[in-house]
């Protein structure tokens, strides 16, 4: 019974996302009102601030922007649901979504070129 509340709580929460779009992000830009897409989901981290154990500085800079790729070099994504889990204010308009695929083809190439091994189709550089 406890995982068809869950599913049920699950959905209604996604059924209330709101979707915003890159601009309206980065009106969000400060230290009092500091939103992150990572993962073409939105976060108002502006309560989390004070909290975050690597101190303000390392989140101002990217207020307003997607840090996605900042906070995988760093984070699980299952981190901001467990440091931040009421943070998530909406998703972002699939407009404005960054493209997957190019970006796992170049780290799959960088992945290749640390790992030592040589390109292995014509024109993969």
């Amino acid at each position: 019974m406890k995982g068809c509340i869950r599913q049920q709580q699950a959905c209604l929460l996604m059924s209330n996302t709101q979707t915003y779009r890159a601009t309206e992000v980065a009106s969000h830009n400060s230290a009092s009102d500091c939103w992150l897409i990572i993962a073409d989901k939105i976060y108002d981290v502006t309560t989390f601030l004070a909290d975050h154990p690597g101190g303000q500085k390392a989140i101002l800079p990217h207020c307003g922007k997607d840090a996605t790729d900042k906070f995988d070099v760093l984070h699980d994504r299952r981190a901001i649901r467990k440091c931040a889990p009421e943070a998530q204010v909406g998703t972002l308009h699939p407009a404005d979504r960054k493209n997957k695929k190019v970006r796992k083809v170049a780290q799959s190439r960088v992945l290749r070129f640390l790992m030592g091994y040589p390109s292995l189709r014509p024109g993969d550089r």
